[in-house]
């Protein structure tokens, strides 16, 4: 949304007609930063990291190719508060 990152999980449930679930959601406006790398062994994946010093990793396949994209979505320039 507008104000809020959330991440879909796919469910692959046909039947209910939902191939994606909510499993993760913050406001946009928190967001320090966020990096692209391994989190979880050998896992690439996302890393998170808020205004609070908390910070939130995911495994996500692919992720290196999607991080302008996910930069744009936040409504960040290409360049800022990402490593």
């Amino acid at each position: 949304t507008a104000d809020r990152l959330v991440l879909y999980q796919k469910t692959g449930r046909r039947e209910t007609g939902a191939r994606a679930k909510e499993i993760w959601s913050a406001r946009i406006d928190q967001v320090s930063s966020f990096s692209v790398g391994k989190v979880v062994g050998l896992r690439g994946g996302l890393t998170v990291k808020f205004d609070d010093g908390q910070e939130a990793a995911f495994a996500i396949f692919f992720m290196k190719r999607h991080k302008q994209r996910f930069a744009k979505a936040l409504g960040w320039a290409e360049d800022a508060s990402m490593n």
